[in-house]
C-alpha cells in the first residue's frame, strides 16, 4: 500500500504544480506576449492532436491496464504484446499521416474562411499526435507496473515548463513564431523519447517479435476490450476539444484564443473533483465487490457534498471576482468578451461537482456499459449544439452547448444510478448547500469594493470564505468540513 500512497502523493503535486504553470502560461504570459489569435493557433493545433490521440492508440492503452496483471509475469508474452501494440500504432500513426497527406485540399477547405494560418501547421499537429499517442500508449505500461510519477512529471510540468520558458524567449524576441511552434513541437517530441528511454532502462519492456507466444483467448480478449476503450476514448475526446476546432472554424483563430483562455479559468473549479478521484475510484470499487450498498450510497453522497462545497465556493470566488479580474490582466477586456463562457464553463463544472463520483459507480457496477452509449450520446450533443448555436451566438454559443452538454450527461448518469442501481444521491443539505451559496453570491455582489483590483480579489476572497464556510458550519451541511474546521480552531486556541 505504501507505493500506492507515494505514486498518488506525488502525482497529485504533479498535477497541482502543472496547474500552477499553467495559470502563469495562460492568464499572465500568453495574453500578455502573444495576440489571442496566436494563442487560438497553439491551442487549434494541440487540441486537434489531442483529438485523435484515440483514434491512433486503438484503445490499446486501455486494454494494457486491464489485462496486465494476467501477463505481468510472463515475460515473453508481455513483450511480445507491447512490441505487437507499438508496431500497430506505429502503422497507425503513419496510416493518418498518409490521409491527412492525400485529403489536406479538403482540411485545408474546412479552416480556409476562418482560420486559414491553421493551414500551414497541419502536419505539426500530425507530428505532435504521434509523440503524444506513443507517450499515452507508453503511460500505460508504467501505470500497470505502478510507477506514475517520472511520466506525471514529463506530462504535467516539463510541457508547461517548456510552453512558459518559450512564451518567455518569444517575449524578448529571442525566437519568431513560427520557431515557437517547432521548438513546442520538439519537446513533445523530447518527452516521448525521454520516456521510452526511461522505461526501457527500467526494464519495463523489451521489443519482442514472436507474435505467436501471445494466447488466441488473450489475443482476443484485448482485441475487444481495446474495441469498447476506443469508443469511450473517442467520445470523451470529443467532448473535450471539439469546442476549440468548431469556435476556429466559425469565428476563427482570435475567437478561439479568447475562448481557451476562458475555458482555462472555467476548469479550474473541477480540479478538486479530479484529485479526489484517486481516493474514490478504489473505494468505489472495493465497494462494489462487497456488494454494500448503503455505504456505495454514504460514500456517493458525501463526495457529492464535499465537492458541492469546494466547487460553490471557488464558483462565487470566480464570479465575483472577474471585472477585477479584467483590469488586472493584460488584454482583459479581450478576455472580457468570454464572460459568459467563464460563468456557463464554470457552471457546467459546478454541476460536475454536485453530481459526485457518478462516473465511478457506473464504471465499477454492472452498468458499465452505459458509459460508452452516455459517452457517444454526449459528443453527438456537443457537437450539434456547437454547430447549431456558435455560428449564430459566437462565443456564447460555444458556452452553452459545453453547459448544455455537461449538464444533460450528468442527468443521464444520475437517473440511472437512481433507477437501476436504487441509490439516492441528493439529501436536504444539498438543499441548504445551494441556498447557502445563493446567499453568499447575493451578499457579495452587492457590497462595493474601490480600492484596487488585487486588494479587491483578495478581500473579497476573504469575505466569501468566511461567510460561506461559516454558513456551512452552523448549518452542519457537511460532517468533514466540521470536523475540519473543530479541529483547525481547536489547534489554534490551544497553541494561542
Amino acid at each position: 500500500m505504501g507505493i500506492v500512497i507515494r505514486q498518488s502523493f506525488w502525482t497529485s503535486l504533479m498535477m497541482y504544480a502543472g496547474v500552477v504553470i499553467g495559470y502563469i502560461n495562460t492568464l499572465v504570459l500568453l495574453p500578455k506576449y502573444l495576440e489571442f489569435d496566436q494563442i487560438g493557433l497553439i491551442r487549434l493545433i494541440q487540441s486537434n492532436a489531442t483529438m485523435m490521440i484515440p483514434v491512433a492508440v486503438l484503445g490499446m492503452s486501455g486494454s494494457v491496464v486491464k489485462y496486465f496483471p494476467s501477463f505481468r509475469n510472463n515475460k515473453d508474452t508481455r513483450n511480445s504484446i507491447i512490441t505487437l501494440h507499438l508496431s500497430i500504432l506505429l502503422i497507425s500513426n503513419l496510416l493518418i499521416a498518409s490521409l491527412s497527406y492525400f485529403f489536406i485540399d479538403q482540411i485545408a477547405l474546412f479552416f480556409e474562411e476562418k482560420s486559414s494560418a491553421y493551414i500551414d501547421y497541419i502536419f505539426i499537429t500530425i507530428l505532435i499526435l504521434s509523440f503524444q499517442s506513443f507517450f499515452e500508449y507508453l503511460f500505460s505500461i508504467s501505470r500497470s507496473n505502478l510507477n506514475i510519477i517520472f511520466p506525471s512529471f514529463l506530462k504535467e510540468v516539463v510541457l508547461r515548463l517548456a510552453s512558459l520558458v518559450l512564451v518567455l524567449l518569444y517575449g524578448l524576441e529571442k525566437i519568431e513564431f513560427g520557431q515557437f511552434i517547432v521548438f513546442l513541437c520538439g519537446f513533445y517530441m523530447l518527452n516521448s523519447v525521454l520516456f521510452i528511454s526511461y522505461l526501457i532502462v527500467k526494464k519495463h519492456f523489451a521489443l519482442n517479435f514472436h507474435f505467436q507466444s501471445i494466447e488466441k483467448k488473450l489475443f482476443k480478449e484485448l482485441i475487444n476490450y481495446s474495441g469498447y476503450t476506443l469508443l469511450t476514448s473517442i467520445g470523451i475526446s470529443i467532448i473535450t476539444n471539439i469546442s476549440y476546432l468548431m469556435t476556429s472554424k466559425f469565428l476563427g483563430l482570435e475567437a478561439n484564443g479568447i475562448f481557451t483562455t476562458c475555458m482555462f479559468i472555467g476548469i479550474i473549479i473541477e480540479m478538486p473533483k479530479r484529485a479526489m478521484s484517486f481516493i474514490v475510484g478504489p473505494l468505489v470499487s472495493d465497494t462494489f465487490k462487497r456488494n454494500d450498498i448503503n455505504q456505495i450510497e454514504h460514500i456517493y453522497q458525501r463526495a457529492s457534498l464535499n465537492l458541492g462545497i469546494i466547487g460553490m465556493l471557488i464558483t462565487i470566488g470566480v464570479i465575483t471576482n472577474l471585472d477585477d479580474f479584467f483590469l488586472m490582466v493584460s488584454k482583459g477586456e479581450q478576455i472580457a468578451l468570454g464572460y459568459w463562457v467563464i460563468i456557463g464553463v464554470g457552471c457546467a463544472k459546478l454541476i460536475s461537482m454536485i453530481f459526485g463520483p457518478s462516473g465511478e459507480l457506473l464504471l465499477f457496477s454492472q452498468l458499465k456499459n452505459f458509459m460508452l452509449y452516455l459517452m457517444m450520446l454526449s459528443a453527438f450533443l456537443i457537437v450539434f449544439l456547437n454547430w447549431l448555436l456558435i455560428p449564430s451566438l459566437g462565443l456564447n454559443g460555444a458556452a452553452i452547448a459545453f453547459f448544455l452538454t455537461t449538464f444533460s450527461d450528468q442527468l443521464f448518469r444520475f437517473i440511472l444510478i437512481k433507477t437501476r442501481l436504487k441509490i439516492r444521491l441528493f439529501v436536504k443539505q444539498h438543499i441548504l448547500l445551494i441556498l447557502i451559496g445563493i446567499s453568499t453570491a447575493f451578499i457579495i455582489s452587492s457590497i462595493p469594493f474601490y480600492i484596487n483590483p488585487l486588494l479587491n480579489i483578495l478581500i473579497r476572497s476573504i469575505i466569501t470564505s468566511v461567510i460561506f464556510l461559516g454558513l456551512i458550519y452552523i448549518f452542519k451541511v457537511s460532517e468533514e468540513i466540521n470536523f475540519t474546521i473543530n479541529k483547525t480552531l481547536a489547534r489554534i486556541f490551544k497553541n494561542a
